[in-house]
């Protein structure tokens, strides 16, 4: 989209895009990191134009540090030497099809019926260090920052930089503006950098003279940062990462409204792959191994940047398989190795227990990150890095307990969420670096807790292996007035409580029916309970169905055991939980939306169908907790609950 990068602001699910920037991983008004909502692709052209790649020298990227001379402001340490050469190496590798930017040489503009692709020709421009005076704040600098430039105020400084400078206003050029610490910025959308959006493009101008450009705000703490720092500068490297989305995007999609290159939904070539990473290539550092990762080598530089959208690659491997790191390996993606990690993560799981709180500066919620190997095997020691930032609402959010955490034995690298009193959501986003994916939790704070979905469940006490099996019933409840694209129910059976027994997929059938009457449909299901394993399935299409708004869906599941099911008098056999995702076309990946908690089931010697109870367990759940996954259908981690939610989780 115009603008970029979200640092993990959203809308509710299915929110419609609408004309305007892309905050980075998502579409205007915002659609969250990793699982874009109401992404659609592919990418279709829209008969605008694209940057003009194929003039002379190809485009010229100018990057510009605001800073204003004597003042509070300035750039840490090699922030600016770490872009300016990430810049030279973006153009001295043009041509080349092994690094992200490559990917955007399958879009094009049409003029007089001709068809002009996009070539690599990159030209790094000088670059500018703009020492004049901040104009007054236009608008109130939010806690810990002292400025705030709008779009507007930065639009009269480019084009004053420009004019005296004489500088090229066309769509041959393309100006980041980077702001030092401390400096908030605000869009044209109302947005802002500090929780909102990580950074934008954007153009004004008209006819041939087009000033097309990047705002680039400091977000080292933000969600802007995947903790990762290659070139020895979590900051910069961060900023690196944003100017890659930024970049791409302008390449493709430079005008509004004037769209070239998006979705049915607005979402541009980097929204569609917001936070996909891909495994790392490598790391820097052997004393911060986890910590200097880098999945981008260009000209002898490395970077850790996120992919971005392919179609040719989507055409080739379908549903969620749509983000390239090169245009090499959307061509030939069997061509993409290991790195050099042995472990290949093929799934993350961010969860926040519980997603509702009091704003009340005290209540606490439990964020936990777990991670997964081709196996379904639990990940220890993988780094996870935490962020979190403002949703939806006016003000501040709570506070994390640690911003960095290693995966344990069981696969998990749990934190704490303590509220702030203010009325917003607040999203938890975690970034694990074996794998370099994402996923994000959502905290609903006070007046905000409405907006939660819900999923409940009628899960039975017992089931009698060999018997005739028993029916129970999951509804899901959308209470906004958006649809819920591509929700999809994950049903997922952990070993029970107290039983070291193991039970395999094949000794269970699990049939559902959307209506609760007519034929039931087989749930295929996969794995085992062997060493704290899983059994489970995903209900439905591969794509899920829309979850419509104000509506509440019920699901009627029956399902039986196999004789040689192992049975107990006292002991859980079995937990069952389910997961409400939201499945992001393009990556494959999804965010749980809705969670019904584990809740034990015994398996007993003799038939106690007749007096067993019903346990009714519901949970409001993140509207938007980001389920970053390669293969969603492969793992998903024991979440640990207890068999009844928390005393402060409504129940139906």
């Amino acid at each position: 989209m115009l603008g970029c990068c979200a640092a993990a602001a959203g809308s509710l699910p299915g929110a419609a895009a609408a004309a305007g920037p892309s905050h980075r991983g998502a579409p205007a008004p915002a659609i969250e990191p990793q699982v874009c909502s109401s992404c659609e692709p592919p990418l279709v052209y829209g008969g605008g134009p694209v940057l003009s790649t194929n003039t002379a020298g190809g485009l010229t990227v100018t990057p510009i540090f605001w800073a204003p001379k004597g003042g509070p402001y300035a750039f840490p340490a090699n922030y600016e030497s770490i872009i300016d050469g990430y810049i030279a190496n973006v153009a001295a590798a043009s041509g080349s099809t092994d690094n992200v930017y490559s990917v955007a040489t399958e879009y094009y503009d049409k003029a007089g019926g001709k068809r002009t692709f996009v070539t690599y020709s990159i030209k790094a421009g000088t670059p500018i260090v703009d020492t004049d005076p901040f104009p007054s704040n236009g608008c109130t600098p939010a806690s810990g920052y002292t400025a705030c430039i709008t779009d507007d105020q930065l639009r009269t400084e480019l084009a004053r930089l420009t004019s005296s400078r004489g500088l090229a206003t066309d769509l041959a050029h393309f100006y980041p503006v980077f702001f030092p610490p401390k400096v908030e910025t605000k869009d044209r959308d109302g947005t802002t950098s500090v929780g909102a959006f990580c950074g934008y493009h954007r153009a004004f101008g008209a006819g041939s003279s087009q000033t097309v450009y990047g705002d680039e705000p400091f977000n080292s703490s933000s969600g802007c940062s995947k903790g990762q720092a290659p070139n020895g500068s979590v900051a910069a490297d961060g900023a690196v990462d944003t100017l890659s989305h930024e970049l791409s995007e302008a390449i493709t999609d430079p005008l509004n409204p004037q769209f070239a290159w998006s979705d049915k939904q607005g979402a541009e070539i980097g929204d569609m792959c917001g936070d996909a990473y891909g495994q790392p290539l490598g790391s820097i550092s052997s004393s911060d191994p986890k910590g200097t990762e880098y999945n981008q080598v260009i000209h002898g530089g490395k970077y850790y940047t996120q992919a971005e959208f392919s179609n040719l690659a989507f055409s080739k491997l379908g549903f969620g398989k749509g983000c390239a790191l090169s245009e090499a390996l959307a061509q030939h993606p069997a061509a993409a190795g290991t790195g050099a990690n042995t472990v290949v993560v093929q799934s993350a799981v961010n969860d926040a227990t519980p997603t509702t709180l009091p704003a009340d500066g005290t209540s606490t919620s439990r964020i936990s990150m777990g991670i997964a190997d081709q196996n379904g095997n639990s990940v220890q020691g993988d780094h996870v890095h935490f962020s979190t930032g403002v949703q939806s609402g006016n003000g501040q959010c709570g506070t994390l307990s640690s911003t960095d955490k290693n995966t344990n034995a069981a696969g998990n690298a749990d934190i704490t969420y303590t509220a702030s009193t203010d009325d917003v959501s607040c999203w938890v986003l975690a970034t694990e670096a074996l794998g370099g994916q994402s996923a994000q939790a959502v905290i609903y704070q006070g007046t905000t807790q409405k907006a939660a979905p819900t999923f409940h469940a009628a899960y039975p006490a017992s089931i009698e292996a060999g018997g005739s099996g028993t029916t129970f019933l999951i509804k899901a409840t959308n209470p906004t007035s958006q649809p819920i694209p591509a929700a999809r129910i994950w049903f997922v059976i952990f070993p029970g409580s107290s039983t070291a027994k193991n039970v395999d997929a094949s000794q269970i059938h699990l049939t559902y029916s959307p209506t609760g009457t007519g034929n039931y449909a087989a749930v295929p299901l996969t794995g085992s309970t062997a060493d704290d394993g899983a059994i489970q399935g995903y209900v439905g299409p591969e794509q899920g169905q829309t979850l419509p708004a104000n509506a509440t869906k019920t699901y009627t599941f029956h399902i039986t055991l196999a004789p040689n099911v192992p049975v107990s008098k006292t002991a859980a056999l079995l937990a069952f939980e389910a997961y409400l995702n939201q499945i992001n076309a393009a990556s494959g990946s999804g965010a749980t939306l809705a969670d019904t908690y584990a809740t034990n089931v015994k398996v007993p010697t003799t038939d106690t169908s007749n007096t067993t109870r019903n346990i009714l367990v519901g949970v409001g759940a993140a509207l938007v907790v980001v389920l970053a996954v390669t293969g969603l259908l492969l793992w998903q981690r024991r979440k640990h609950h207890p068999p009844t939610p928390p005393a402060d989780t409504a129940t139906p």
